[in-house]
């Protein structure tokens, strides 16, 4: 468990702190301009999410819709399957082989704690993250 300090102690958590309780206090004062605002919103999203899928289904530009450019992709597997090793290696398929290394978490941490592999090893090798939980982003239309 990590050390928790005041927030008095991080001018950036008290300025943080104080920027939500204005933001707050605004949002309370203009709650019905607030709820419009989330209304207008919602409408806009589900009209632009209906708007987006129908003319991707026509295959068009309409509007602010501009179907400005197409991609062109093909399944190598599905490909191989259809002709087979020798026709797909005639026009141009390559097979590749992709090596993985895994390691199992619990196993490596036995070795670490059992000395097995060198600390410079263990330096290099594993990364120690802190996950934080913070508050979420104002986010505007």
């Amino acid at each position: 468990m990590s050390k928790a300090l005041d927030v008095t102690e991080i001018p950036e958590v008290l300025d943080f702190m104080n920027a939500k309780e204005e933001l707050d206090a605004f949002k309370l004062r203009h709650e019905q301009v607030f709820e419009e605002l989330t209304q207008l919103s919602e409408t806009y999203n589900q009209t632009l999410q209906a708007a987006d899928k129908k003319v991707r289904g026509l295959d068009i530009s309409c509007g602010p819709f501009d179907r400005y450019q197409v991609s062109i992709k093909y399944d190598s597997e599905k490909l191989y399957n259809a002709i087979g090793r020798t026709e797909f290696m005639k026009i141009g398929g390559v097979v590749k082989t992709v090596a993985e290394y895994v390691i199992d978490k619990k196993s490596i941490e036995a070795a670490i704690a059992r000395n097995q592999l060198p600390q410079e090893v263990v330096d290099v090798v594993r990364k120690v993250e802190p996950r934080y939980k913070k508050p979420d982003a104002v986010v505007l239309p």
